[in-house]
Formats: structure tokens, sequence, C-alpha cells
């Protein structure tokens, strides 16, 4: 009877952790369905989601469209912010944040690129931004050289850090690779 009795309090304890993130998560949803109302931004639902809908948001920066939206990657919801170079290539690089954070772009992120000048001048352009990313502790940022993409986990909340990677990703998309011809 014992045993019963915890069985169902735990499936009671675990369908009401279930409901709190889901809610957490709508009204996360919502804030970001703001943002993009606040920033002007197109807005598109997506398929649900592990049971819900999900916004992708569509913003222009000049020539560039860059896409918010909300991914699962490894089996955590993330948020990610992604653009597709607007003529030739993009340089190459791929950054993570450090454990250490700096007041420097160089103490705060690790950077691994083909061109290290090239990824050096991206960088440098999206420094400002970069650091304003530093609030989310598992951020990467990568590009193939046609499309870069900033990715963290959770649905953010913050408008800033929203800002932020918009900049960022724009930012390095606009970084012409040296070794490219431009279209």
């Amino acid at each position: 009877m014992l045993e019963l009795v915890l069985a169902c309090t735990t499936v009671v304890a675990a369908a009401t952790v279930a409901g709190v993130a889901q809610q957490r998560q709508k009204a996360a949803l919502r804030r970001l369905e703001a943002y993009a109302h606040a920033r002007g931004l197109g807005i598109a639902r997506s398929s649900p989601r592990g049971g819900m809908r999900t916004p992708t948001l569509e913003g222009r920066d000049g020539d560039l469209v860059y896409v918010i939206d909300v991914v699962r990657l490894e089996g955590r919801l993330c948020t990610r912010v992604s653009a597709r170079a607007p003529r030739g290539r993009s340089v190459r690089l791929r950054l993570w944040r450090r454990d250490a954070t700096g007041t420097d772009v160089t103490d705060a992120y690790e950077v691994r690129a083909r061109d290290a000048s090239a990824a050096r001048e991206a960088v440098e352009d999206a420094a400002g931004a970069l650091l304003r990313l530093t609030v989310r502790e598992d951020l990467w940022l990568a590009s193939d050289g046609t499309r870069v993409v900033c990715a963290w986990t959770g649905i953010e909340p913050d408008a800033r850090v929203l800002d932020a990677a918009c900049e960022a990703v724009v930012r390095v998309a606009r970084t012409h690779a040296p070794e490219a011809p431009y279209r």
C-alpha cells in the first residue's frame, strides 16, 4: 500500500513540475512574440515542437535576412539566431564562451578559424555585441562560410540579449572571406 501511495505521489509531483515548466515556456514564448512586435519583425508560426507552437521571427538588416527561432538541440530547447551571408562567402569560424569573463572579447570567447586574420576582423567587428552576450554561459556562434548561427540554452526572455545576438550574427555574416569572390 505504501508503494502505491509513493507511486501516485511521484506521478502527481512529476505532472506538476511538467505543468510548471510548460507554463514557463509559454510565458517565454509570449515574451518572444512581444519582442517581435516591438522590433517590427515578421512572425511565422512553425509546427508544434514538443506539444507547443514556437514562433519563427524574421528580421532584415539592409539586404541581409536573419531568423530568430526556438529549436531543440541535443534534447534541450534553445534560442537560435541565424543568417545567410549576403554575398560571396563569410569567414569560417567557431567561437564559444570561455569560463572566465573579461572586458575584452578575447578574454570572453575562444575562437577557432581557418583564416585567423579574417576571424579576428569578424570578432573585432562584432565585439560589442559579443561582450553583451557573455551573460549566456553556453552560448556559441559558428559560421560555415554561408550561414552564421548563434545559439544558447533556453527561450530568451531578455530583449537586449536577442538584440546583441542579432547584431553579432549580422556582423559576422557580412565579414567577407578573403579567398571567396563576391557574387
